[in-house]
């Protein structure tokens, strides 16, 4: 036994090895080819299989020293250009790489790239005191805050502190601008009840209706109507399905209230036959007087199967009064045979066993399918409720109520309507003020 273990805790070792080496030599390459993210992803993995190499560690620290001087040359080279914003993004990329790592900066490079900071500060707050100045106080606190952890040792405490308080106060006077009507459009008094929540502002009047959102709230789905051609299939299933295609939609909301009635119908047939089939088999044999080979036929039988599964299914339901309808449908026929237990003398026909589908997986498969089209039936549903442009309110309440809607609905069609709209108003794409305050639709 202990022979044993030593064998295997030998071979371990060996595989070890020959692990920390492939990585080593994959490092190499890609330190002469100056692909240094790569070179220091192979020195990470091979430090995983011998954390104390010295080759390893040099080689890791050497990579993350190249990696950091092309950002810090880059944050350079965008400043000179003019592109503050560009340096600015070179250098947090910097500040975010060596917190990933774990690892301090080398001293020489860290005194230069300070002198950049320095030189890029004045742009800083620049940048951020001009979309105060725009009304733009979701811009300023995104850009304050994302690169504010650069300038925390070498900027002014007492200058940036004002420039924060800057914003609250500019966000808190917006937020009385845009609370008024809001409380009668539910997409916009969400928006309303995040920004001013993000700002610090009072407003549980708004709090307290902010959840129920849209114009349709449905918390349960009921299928009804199943008609005697789905009989043999579990209708259970079905409902499940409609249940979390619903559940999953623009349209549901867990506080929401009523019910929606998806009526299903459709047909369900599967049918299987045995039977026999004839074939010869071809083979050749070497003829010991003549030293030539003759063509030989052997006729045997094999066992047949034949299935055939159909399944369509036609969902109708109502939303916001208009009548929508798809269907599903789908159908199987394969065959399988085999060969009975026994063989030709000297001949060798290959025996195949049935391998039909099982009608529960093909079945579970079409049920996952008609979930997504139902899925995708919703949100087009959706969208053509909440996302027509030709918005008669062209406020920013009405249009953000119409855009709002519309990004909920999660349709790419309107991607440049909405990010156009939240630029417009605040500054930033939507994906930036869904990072600052939270979803909102």
């Amino acid at each position: 036994m202990r022979l044993f273990l030593n064998i295997i805790s030998a071979m371990l070792i060996v595989l070890l090895l020959v692990g920390c080496a492939t990585y080593k030599k994959k490092a190499r390459d890609f330190m002469m080819a100056g692909e240094w993210e790569k070179a220091r992803e192979m020195w990470v993995m091979a430090l995983q299989d011998s954390p104390s190499d010295k080759e390893c560690l040099q080689g890791k620290q050497q990579a993350e020293y190249e990696i950091t001087n092309k950002y810090v040359v880059d944050t350079k080279r965008r400043r000179d250009a003019g592109d503050h914003l560009g340096a600015l993004e070179s250098a947090i990329k910097i500040h975010d790489l060596h917190l990933l790592w774990g690892s301090s900066m080398d001293p020489d490079v860290a005194k230069y790239f300070n002198g950049e900071l320095t030189k890029l500060y004045p742009s800083y707050l620049k940048m951020v005191d001009s979309a105060v100045k725009q009304n733009f106080p979701l811009k300023a606190s995104y850009d304050f805050k994302r690169y504010r952890p650069l300038f925390e040792s070498i900027g002014d405490k007492q200058e940036m502190d004002g420039m924060d308080l800057a914003i609250t106060q500019t966000g808190q006077s917006y937020c009385g601008a845009i609370k008024s009507g809001s409380l009668s459009l539910p997409f916009w008094r969400q928006f309303v009840a995040k920004f001013c929540n993000y700002f610090q502002m009072d407003i549980s009047q708004y709090d307290s209706k902010a959840a129920k959102i849209g114009s349709v709230l449905i918390s349960k789905l009921s299928t009804s109507t199943m008609v005697a051609m789905l009989s043999g299939i579990d209708e259970q299933a079905i409902k499940q399905h409609s249940v979390s295609a619903f559940r999953n939609s623009a349209w549901y909301h867990p506080q929401g209230v009523g019910d929606l009635e998806v009526d299903v119908v459709g047909s369900y047939g599967q049918s299987m036959s045995r039977g026999k089939e004839s074939r010869t088999y071809e083979y050749y044999v070497k003829n010991p007087n003549t030293k030539k080979s003759e063509l030989r036929y052997y006729n045997y039988k094999i066992d047949t199967v034949s299935q055939s599964m159909s399944l369509k299914l036609v969902a109708k339901y109502k939303l916001n009064g208009q009548k929508f309808s798809f269907q599903h449908k789908d159908s199987l026929e394969e065959e399988s045979w085999s060969f009975p237990g026994y063989q030709a003398p000297n001949i060798d026909i290959d025996e195949q066993e049935e391998e039909l589908t099982d009608k529960d997986s093909w079945l579970a498969l079409q049920f996952k399918e008609y979930e997504n089209k139902l899925s995708l039936s919703f949100k087009q549903a959706w969208v053509q409720e909440y996302c027509q442009t030709n918005s008669t309110d062209p406020s920013r309440n009405g249009m953000g109520e119409f855009v709002l809607k519309c990004m909920r609905g999660e349709d790419e069609m309107y991607s440049d309507l909405i990010d156009s709209w939240h630029l417009s108003h605040f500054g930033l794409p939507s994906k930036q003020a869904v990072e600052l305050i939270g979803p909102y639709y």
